[in-house]
């Protein structure tokens, strides 16, 4: 899942945005969405929310910097499939399941009560790989230098501890 992804229009008027997904650590890795202007980034993990494989994220910045202090929405958790280099990500319907929920214990108890509902992931985004640009790999380079610093940062507190 790691590179360049290019969005799958559903029509030909609509543009194509990118997605950058990089390694962070063994088991996180930073997204940049969409690779533009307005963009974000997450950090993503994947967890199982009742036996199904998904993926929670952490919006860490926009283009203007960090997000505000106490700001709500910054949390998801998507669904993804990957097959014949295609990746299709859902989001979890936050009408079914809060995204706000206070306690780890309520993301599973709400998740499960809603497990067989055809709703339960909606806002269907198909992407296609797009590693072999030059873009990307300029992309790459770059997102590459900054997974190296924002890990170097998360290792400054405890340097300084």
């Amino acid at each position: 899942m790691l590179g360049l992804w290019e969005t799958l229009p559903e029509n030909s008027d609509e543009e194509k945005e990118r997605m950058m997904i990089l390694k962070f650590s063994s088991t996180e890795y930073i997204i940049h969405y969409p690779v533009r202007e307005n963009a974000m980034y997450f950090r993503a993990y994947p967890i199982k929310v009742g036996g199904v494989s998904c993926v929670q994220l952490q919006a860490i910045g926009f283009n203007e910097g960090p997000p505000d202090e106490g700001e709500k929405g910054l949390y998801h958790v998507t669904s993804y499939q990957l097959s014949d280099a295609k990746l299709e990500i859902k989001l979890l319907n936050e009408k079914l399941v809060d995204d706000e929920l206070k306690k780890s214990v309520d993301l599973p108890r709400d998740f499960l009560k809603n497990k067989e509902n055809k709703n339960l992931f909606v806002n269907r985004s198909s992407f296609a790989g797009s590693n072999s640009s030059p873009t990307f790999l300029r992309l790459a380079k770059r997102l590459a230098k900054l997974s190296v610093l924002l890990n170097q940062l998360t290792e400054l507190p405890k340097k300084i501890a």
